[in-house]
């Protein structure tokens, strides 16, 4: 449900050491229906003139995966307003690369001192899944 989102340049901001170049810049609008929940609409950098199929080059997937993965991070941003770091990820699976824009879902599942665990699925508009991380683990900067 995407009633009265914010634009995702807001999170870009935060934490203020972190500069994104365009490569990062995929999130358009978000909303955070709980405090360990965020919902997100990312597209392809330059969208729409470009969408995620555009470039056959072999970034082309790793641009929407770090979009979806993107959505974890600001999460964990949003809960400390530290910058953080990725551990690891338990499992992932990439189902498609769509076209048009993804909606990603990220939602803590565990929280202990300066680490996240977060679930993050994507799917695009006609509700196909797009990927899924499992145990995605972040580590908060001193």
């Amino acid at each position: 449900d995407f009633s009265d989102p914010a634009p995702y340049s807001d999170l870009y901001r935060l934490p203020r050491v972190i500069h994104h170049g365009p490569a990062f810049l995929a999130g358009r609008q978000y909303r955070q229906p709980a405090m360990d929940q965020l919902l997100a609409l990312v597209a392809a950098p330059g969208w729409p003139d470009t969408d995620w199929r555009a470039a056959v080059t072999p970034g082309a997937p790793a641009s929407l995966l770090n979009a979806i993965l993107h959505v974890g991070f600001s999460l964990a941003v949003l809960h400390k307003g530290q910058t953080v770091l990725p551990l690891q990820v338990e499992s992932g699976q990439l189902y498609a690369v769509p076209e048009g824009p993804v909606q990603v879902f990220a939602r803590r599942t565990a929280c202990a001192d300066d680490r996240q665990t977060m679930h993050v699925a994507a799917w695009d508009a006609q509700g196909r899944h797009v990927a899924v991380f499992r145990g995605f683990v972040l580590q908060a900067l001193p």
